[in-house]
């Protein structure tokens, strides 16, 4: 299939979410940020794929922000 196929980056959405759901936020956004990068790639920027693997990633980022903040006592 190659690299940049969307079936691989299919893969790499499902097994982000595999590793959000295990908590591991920093790997899960790895995988999304691929998934993302190859849909826009090969679908384009508004083919729903495209667009359900962005949203996925901000929603990762901010839930590693949130992660973050706690960690160092930020936002008291």
């Amino acid at each position: 299939l190659g690299a940049e196929h969307p079936n691989v980056a299919t893969s790499c959405y499902n097994l982000a979410l595999c590793l959000e759901k295990q908590k591991k936020l920093s790997d899960a956004l790895a995988f999304m940020r691929r998934a993302e990068a190859i849909y826009n790639k090969a679908l384009g920027p508004e083919h729903p794929d495209t667009k359900d693997a962005k949203a996925a990633r901000a929603r990762m980022e901010a839930a590693l922000a949130g992660e973050e903040k706690k960690r160092t006592g930020g936002g008291r």
